[in-house]
């Protein structure tokens, strides 16, 4: 049984129960870095207008070998995503991932233009619900604190972790805030991503010289924001941002009802 101890307070069989996760992780550095350069190389400016910097190889790795081992000691995060691949149905395959994107404030726009430039390499161009319903905006909304949250004083990169397939069960906004909030009080470096981290997870999952598509690619890439202030719709409802890269590999800057049954997830990143 995996608890939520203090690392130093783990017994041996705790501490290797989560051996594997960790070396997972590991084992996607490579990924994760280019994933990271392309991001920044589609965002290459900050929402003020500044080169954001970007890390070399070495710097990359330190800061994920540190960001890893913090993850690892907190206690509660590699307990709770222990549990939640223990608890796959029958056939299921369930990963903890991680990815990475600049330290850098962002606004709206450069949101945007991440999420076109990775269109651009795709099968299909980057749907945009703004720009489909220009009086019905969603993004255009968002603040910066939605968009980047808070730089890390010190670093030059952001690390979170993420799991291949949607880690709240379907329901509506409602419920699916009030499970955030149950799994944060047991597990605080979890959050609804910001909408920089769900791009840096559809850069985190394509392949170098590869278009991002196929089984799978919906379920690891979906994103639904639990936080935002729901905005008025062309019909007459209300719904907040949602998107994914189809399995098809067309990204979706979209919405979702608020009363609807979605799917969204959460990340977990160090706490500021």
């Amino acid at each position: 049984m995996v608890t939520a101890a203090g690392y130093d307070q783990m017994t041996a069989s705790e501490i290797d129960s989560y051996h594997d996760i960790k070396e997972q992780l590991k084992n996607q550095l490579e990924q994760a870095f280019y994933g990271y350069g392309e991001l920044r190389n589609a965002a290459p400016k900050d929402m003020h207008g500044k080169d954001v910097p970007k890390a070399d190889k070495d710097t990359f790795m330190r800061e994920a070998n540190e960001f890893i081992a913090e993850m690892e000691k907190d206690g509660t995060t590699f307990a709770r995503y222990r549990k939640w691949i223990d608890a796959a149905p029958e056939g299921e395959k369930r990963e903890v991932r991680i990815a990475a994107w600049p330290n850098a404030e962002y606004s709206e726009e450069q949101d945007r233009q991440a999420a076109e430039k990775f269109g651009e390499t795709q099968p299909y161009n980057t749907y945009d619900h703004d720009k489909e319903y220009p009086e019905n905006k969603i993004y255009a909304g968002h603040t910066p604190e939605q968009v980047s949250g808070k730089m890390i004083d010190g670093e030059l990169v952001r690390f979170f972790l993420y799991t291949n397939k949607p880690d709240l069960a379907c329901g509506t906004l409602d419920e699916q805030i009030a499970e955030m909030e149950k799994e944060q009080a047991t597990t605080p470096s979890l959050d609804n991503p910001y909408d920089m981290e769900t791009r840096a997870i559809w850069y985190a999952e394509r392949k170098e010289n590869q278009e991002l598509k196929g089984d799978g690619v919906s379920e690891a890439t979906i994103y639904r924001d639990l936080k935002g202030k729901p905005v008025a719709d062309p019909w007459g409802g209300r719904v907040v941002a949602e998107g994914c890269v189809s399995n098809l590999g067309e990204p979706c800057r979209d919405g979702s009802s608020v009363g609807s049954a979605g799917r969204a997830r959460l990340v977990a990143r160090k706490k500021i």
